[in-house]
């Protein structure tokens, strides 16, 4: 019995969208009727490894050459043989295989006719490649992820101009990226609400945009000094290596969830203010790995800080107890809504954290807590971690709940 002989040809064409278009293909086997049907599915998914898989070479050299040249074959028939029908999601995946080869991408010329609305290019970057203009100018063009994956060189993306005036969501990672190219992009995504970057050195000195919700920094390096100026951010992230000179929050009106982590070494005491701006959040976290630095500034920030009214939720990722409690006291006494405090006390410490204390001057705050719903200590079992915890009770009345994990 033939079960699927009676389903129209655009719920098959659906069911053929979760397959890979190269397993969508193999079915023109079963009749004439599946060519046509494969050839009008509205998401098409690229992935080097199947070719690279199914070769039977024995020398990797040999092997590569192979795959390289059936692959961008099957790419190029597939658009080709495709025709005009509407594409939806265009997902490519380069990123597998010998590194000395090179990658062509011209057929994204093709794929922009289509109208596509959501594009993902996973390329390594030891291949050597040119990204087309045409990239930049899709006018359908919602939400786009470009991975450059790389150990050894960070790429800069060329493009002349942007314009792409339905792009929602952008993710970026292996990329230089500089004031320039974020100037293009701020004016030709004037819908952008998402920006997410990633392993990026980030040249950039000024970061403003009136109607960006989500902005990502993750593990980026090269930020020096940075304005970032959004009064529609509703969730900022931001974690970046090396030396950071200064970032500037301003604007953040709108904020909701934010998180935290600068990778600093160096004792120079930068003038970066942070906590100041960050007062209308409800869910903040803190990342103090390697970051001794990163805490000092933050704790005479915070000295100066307004309350922070909506915080319901802190966590305090790789936290010293055996350091002063100073930063955990004023975070207690400032946020009358909070309800639940995480503290994740660092493994690399873990070990000396039966310590006393540090010899260094403590600053004291004086307050005392009426309840509090949840304190959370995860990689406990320290002794200096029960002094935390009379620490806590001695500043909190009551405590609904401690979890020790």
């Amino acid at each position: 019995m033939d079960l699927f002989g009676n389903l129209p040809d655009e719920i098959l064409a659906y069911i053929l969208s979760f397959l890979s278009t190269k397993e969508a293909v193999q079915t023109c086997i079963l009749a004439k009727r599946w060519k046509k049907i494969w050839a009008s599915v509205p998401v098409l998914e690229f992935n080097f490894e199947e070719f690279w898989r199914d070769c039977s070479a024995v020398d990797n050299y040999e092997k590569q050459r192979i795959c390289d040249r059936k692959f961008e074959k099957f790419v190029n028939n597939v658009l080709q043989i495709r025709g005009p029908s509407h594409l939806d999601v265009f997902w490519y995946c380069n990123s597998f295989g010998l590194n000395y080869s090179e990658t062509s991408l011209k057929w994204l010329d093709h794929v922009m006719i289509l109208k596509p609305r959501e594009i993902s290019l996973l390329v390594d970057g030891k291949k050597a490649f040119d990204i087309p203009d045409s990239l930049f100018s899709c006018s359908s063009l919602q939400e786009l992820s470009l991975d450059i994956l790389s150990t050894d060189e960070i790429h800069t993306i060329r493009t002349k101009s942007i314009n792409l005036p339905s792009l929602k969501m952008l993710e970026i990672q292996g990329v230089d990226l500089d004031n320039n190219f974020v100037e293009k992009l701020f004016t030709g995504c004037p819908a952008l609400e998402s920006l997410h970057l990633s392993h990026c050195d980030l040249y950039i000195s000024d970061i403003s945009c009136k109607v960006l919700k989500n902005l990502s920094f993750h593990e980026c390096y090269q930020c020096k000094k940075m304005q970032i100026s959004c009064p529609s951010l509703e969730s900022l992230v931001i974690d970046v290596y090396e030396q950071v000179e200064g970032i500037s929050l301003q604007n953040m009106v709108s904020l909701v969830n934010a998180k935290l982590h600068l990778y600093m070494w160096n004792d120079d005491r930068f003038d970066m203010k942070l906590l100041s701006a960050l007062s209308n959040v409800s869910t903040l976290k803190l990342d103090l790995r390697g970051a001794s630095c990163f805490e000092e500034i933050l704790k005479d920030d915070i000295a100066n800080c307004r309350t922070f009214i909506n915080l319901t939720t802190l966590e305090i990722a790789n936290y010293e107890p055996c350091d002063d409690f100073y930063l955990v006291a004023c975070f207690l006494k400032h946020s009358p809504s909070l309800q639940e405090l995480t503290l994740r006390i660092s493994e690399v410490r873990r070990d000396n954290l039966q310590e006393e204390p540090r010899k260094k001057k403590q600053r004291v705050v004086v307050f005392q807590r009426e309840h509090l719903e949840v304190i959370r200590i995860i990689n406990s079992g320290a002794t200096y971690v029960m002094k935390l915890i009379d620490e806590l009770r001695a500043r909190i009345k009551t405590i609904g709940e401690i979890i020790m994990d």
